[in-house]
């Protein structure tokens, strides 16, 4: 266990399960790592903050299940719960929609003997239920009226396919809802809802599913760094899965699993140093250790940069700021790549082989967590603050303050000596503005700032890091990252690899 407890949340594939209250979110991770993670009980509303358990599942590697809060909760709290499910959507990997199959069926008179439970104590949909007894039940209205009992879910759909994050529906309580379950992608014949009602609750939640994939293609998505508008119907659709599960019996639960392993393999993983390296080229790391070094260990952006040359089979040197000359003097030939620590871009630039190429460790996080491009955007415009300017750090760990500190004091000072520079001496100057947030809180409104600066993101993984960067980009609000924005006001940004 301790093995696994080791790699960061922030390089861990986020699945995130939402569903609505007593959907059996939680009893389904329990079953799906084989020990109790969450709690589990009949009583609504019994996961309040998302519950987080790191897991191995191979062959992804290291995971992140989170387990949250039931959409449809009528508590009072009920709107804090979901702004928390809300947060954890923005650094979803994976998303697991759990759906109540026995309350669907039970909706639509599709539930043979066994599911016994009543509707009451399993959905919030009595009223839909209710207007519904005295009406036909011809397939047609079944079909509508169990799209309208997972309305919810299939809102959440659209949202997460909006942003491009696979999704798998889980229909949960199999055991409660059919004794056989036909094919997951079966061929759809609507006569069979009523004939054969048992067994196919699973396949007409599908057929929504299905054509809510359909009306989602056709409105088409905005052309973003998250989705793909061009992308094609097929392959949309065959990113969707429709599982019957149930966590009592263990039925479907490795189809689960297998569901998710491909969902994962689907994307695209990016690397730290990507080709920037072959087997067998010198790479030299620079590494000040200065207050904001941890004592006896690194900073895990310099960690999993070495293991990354490693694997590659690199030859890595480390030193500190003032072991330049000598490391470069020792070398046979100049490094093919010189890796520092943003603070000291200017010293290892003026020091540097022409031949060897420069970056940062922050940068090369801008390109493993965000967007380059529009960190570079982010960068230029700060040419255009005045002062006064206004300006959000977005701190992705919650730490301490230090004397030092990059974010808070370094990175602000360098800015506030940017804009004096080139201020009016006859204008009064007055110095920008800078607020902080750290850890999982970022402002919902960004109007207020000139500029947003995120750090590296070491310890959040690229969805999250890429939610802030499309909130600045609608709000019109220029993003950078600390490497990327010290590469410019140093002025040697187009010098380095980026």
């Amino acid at each position: 266990m301790a093995e696994i407890n080791e790699t960061p949340s922030g390089l861990r594939t986020h699945i995130a399960f939402f569903g609505k209250v007593n959907a059996g979110k939680s009893s389904l991770i329990n079953a799906l790592c084989g020990q109790e993670v969450s709690i589990v009980s009949a009583e609504k509303g019994t996961t309040t903050d998302p519950v987080y358990k790191a897991v191995e599942i191979q062959p992804i590697g290291p995971c992140l299940l989170i387990d949250t809060a039931g959409f449809s909760d009528e508590t009072v709290l009920s709107e804090k719960r979901m702004e928390k499910t809300r947060e954890v959507i923005k650094k979803t990997d994976i998303a697991v929609i759990v759906i109540d199959g026995s309350s669907v069926g039970q909706a639509g008179g599709l539930t043979g003997n066994n599911c016994t439970k009543k509707s009451t104590e399993r959905t919030n949909s009595d009223e839909i239920i209710e207007k519904n007894k005295s009406a036909t039940k011809t397939e047609q209205n079944i079909i509508d009226l169990s799209e309208r009992i997972i309305s919810e879910e299939i809102k959440l759909f659209k949202q997460l396919n909006s942003n491009n994050i696979p999704v798998i529906f889980a229909i949960n309580y199999a055991d409660k809802y059919a004794d056989n379950y036909i094919e997951k992608h079966a061929e759809i014949q609507v006569e069979k809802y009523v004939d054969n009602s048992e067994k196919n609750i699973v396949v007409m939640i599908n057929s929504i599913i299905e054509k809510n994939v359909l009306e989602t293609a056709s409105i088409g998505s905005s052309a973003d760094s998250f989705s793909d508008k061009n992308k094609s119907l097929s392959n949309i659709l065959s990113n969707q899965f429709c599982i019957p599960v149930s966590a009592v019996s263990g039925e479907g639960i490795e189809e689960l699993r297998a569901a998710i392993i491909n969902a994962a393999n689907s994307s695209n993983e990016k690397t730290i140093i990507g080709d920037l390296v072959n087997e067998g080229d010198s790479v030299l790391l620079v590494m000040p250790q200065d207050k904001q070094a941890p004592r006896g260990r690194l900073i895990l952006p310099q960690v999993t940069t070495v293991r990354e040359l490693l694997d590659k089979h690199c030859i890595v040197t480390s030193v500190s700021t003032e072991q330049i000359d000598d490391a470069l003097n020792n070398m046979k030939k100049p490094p093919k790549l010189i890796i520092t620590d943003s603070q000291v871009f200017d010293i290892v630039y003026g020091k540097k082989p022409p031949e060897s190429m420069l970056t940062s460790f922050s940068i090369l996080y801008a390109g493993l967590k965000g967007d380059v491009k529009t960190y570079i955007e982010g960068a230029r415009s700060i040419e255009n603050l005045t002062a006064g300017a206004r300006i959000l750090i977005a701190e992705s760990c919650s730490h301490a303050p230090m004397e030092e500190d990059i974010g808070r004091v370094k990175i602000p000072a360098m800015i506030q000596t940017s804009i004096d520079m080139t201020a009016d001496d006859n204008k009064q100057q007055s110095v920008i503005s800078v607020d902080v947030c750290a850890g999982s809180d970022f402002p919902t409104d960004l109007s207020d700032y000139d500029l947003v600066i995120q750090c590296g993101g070491c310890m959040s993984n690229r969805r999250a890091i890429m939610s802030r960067i499309e909130q600045a980009r609608e709000q019109g609000v220029p993003i950078t990252n600390y490497g990327i924005c010290i590469a410019w006001l140093k002025g040697i940004l187009d010098s380095v690899i980026l």
